[in-house]
């Protein structure tokens, strides 16, 4: 069962007894979570991860990472985003967030399932994908009929951007062709 585990997370507070745990059950695949208080900027979470956190991941035997940026309030989305394109360029790590944790405070103030709650949550999955999210954990599953629409519209956007340096969708299924 432990190859087919994804673990959340590995954490800068991680402990060598977790990571003793993660190797002794055989847990192949984690969660980073690239984020520190002390190192709030994007370039420093690429920083904590190179100095600590992927070390802590080879001695755990994580072969196949994601990495997760971190988000901490609706603002500092802005900086997970650009953390993202960091991450990505520098070290080619797949790479997301999950912005429903702030939202969750917003949906409070907003109504969560009202459409400026929904407006301002498609404003963030989006940004977040422009700056080339691989994944990003939306929060309850009741979202998922206006979370699909909105990724799969923005998906589209970036696709089509794509044709005019070449790159062309990997599959026929592509949001490019079954939204437009």
């Amino acid at each position: 069962m432990a190859p087919r585990l994804v673990y959340n997370s590995i954490a800068e507070d991680y402990t060598e007894d977790e990571l003793d745990c993660l190797r002794e059950c055989g847990v192949k695949s984690a969660i980073i979570m690239a984020f520190s208080t002390a190192q709030p900027r994007p370039k420093q979470r690429v920083q904590l991860l190179v100095d600590k956190l992927l070390p802590a991941a080879e001695r755990a035997g994580v072969e196949q990472i994601l990495v997760d940026p971190g988000v901490l309030d609706i603002p500092s989305i802005g900086w997970t985003a650009l953390a993202i394109h960091n991450i990505k360029e520098t070290l080619g790590y797949p790479c997301g967030c999950a912005p429903s944790n702030a939202l969750f405070y917003l949906g409070k103030a907003a109504g969560a399932g009202s459409p400026a709650f929904e407006a301002a949550a498609a404003a963030t999955l989006a940004l977040t994908q422009c700056q080339g999210a691989d994944f990003v954990h939306y929060g309850p599953i009741r979202n998922a009929p206006w979370v699909f629409s909105a990724v799969a519209t923005v998906d589209a956007m970036i696709a089509y951007g794509g044709r005019f340096s070449g790159i062309k969708p990997a599959s026929d299924h592509h949001p490019l062709y079954r939204i437009f």
